[in-house]
């Protein structure tokens, strides 16, 4: 195995591996706490040797009390600081050059930010500023997702338009994982990873299974770098995500509207007695 595939990842040791010196290792299963997904080992979760076993992530291969997990610190060794790196012409509306702005400064504050954004805001392309800020610096960023067809489809968006290395991470994806600066990935994927990302955007973060799921969300924490930040994308934030915003523990940002400017249009609500007949009188 490469060195560069232990960094700011989880190694699981196999019998056959030779582990660099220089990585860190961790038990796999410490206070019958699963180290890779923080979920507490039930008693009846043991193998016919009486082995405790974690099955919370086993779909991400089995870990047993005799496991040990490696990883070596994020070194951020990518060569982008100061090139170019994206290629996207479009231009912003001034709401969205607002919002990017904001998330930027957000950024540089080291402050996690939720955009709350209707569908067909162009929550995507309000990321871009703070993409290509982000990467020039030299830092790492994850982008993920619950649902595999989303990260599908901004995978291929921001690849276009921007040039940059990067690996999509999901169940049954054809691409092998392999150290870069942009990561694509399911939520779940995040389990794999260990203080890595110095950014990570979490799309539809009101969605299953993400939503409520305390397993992703140690994902996203375990994964992020301790100076790390979290980006939230949602159309229907939950109540609580907005109270952390109301306490100045989350930055905000709002756009009602789409990238025409118009509002979205209002659903009204009209009730029709004897609607039977009056469909057969029609």
């Amino acid at each position: 195995m490469q060195l560069e595939e232990y960094y700011g990842r989880l190694v699981v040791d196999n019998a056959q591996d030779q582990h660099p010196s220089q990585a860190q290792q961790f038990k796999a299963i410490t206070e019958n706490v699963c180290f890779r997904c923080g979920t507490k080992i039930l008693d009846h979760w043991q193998t016919r040797q009486h082995e405790r076993y974690c099955w919370a992530c086993a779909k991400l291969g089995r870990l047993s009390e005799h496991h040990r997990l490696y990883t070596i610190a994020e070194p951020h060794m990518f060569s982008s600081a100061g090139k170019p790196v994206m290629r996207w012409t479009g231009k912003l509306s001034p709401v969205q050059a607002q919002i990017s702005r904001e998330l930027i400064k957000s950024y540089e504050c080291g402050q996690s930010h939720l955009v709350y954004a209707v569908t067909g805001a162009g929550k995507t392309e309000m990321l871009y500023p703070l993409l290509e800020y982000v990467m020039q610096h030299k830092h790492r960023v994850a982008y993920v997702a619950p649902r595999i067809d989303v990260v599908i489809e901004i995978s291929q968006r921001i690849r276009h338009d921007f040039m940059i290395d990067s690996v999509l991470l999901y169940g049954d994806s054809p691409e092998e994982y392999h150290y870069t600066q942009l990561t694509f990935a399911t939520t779940h994927q995040l389990l794999n990873f260990y203080q890595a990302f110095d950014l990570i955007i979490v799309d539809e973060v009101d969605a299953f299974p993400y939503a409520g799921n305390t397993l992703l969300k140690n994902a996203v924490a375990q994964a992020r770098l301790p100076t790390g930040r979290i980006v939230y994308l949602s159309a229907t934030p939950m109540q609580q995500m907005l109270r952390a915003c109301r306490k100045g523990q989350l930055g905000l940002s709002m756009m009602p509207l789409r990238y025409h400017g118009h509002p979205l249009p209002e659903l009204t609500l009209l009730i029709a007695e004897n609607w039977r007949q009056r469909c057969l009188t029609a």
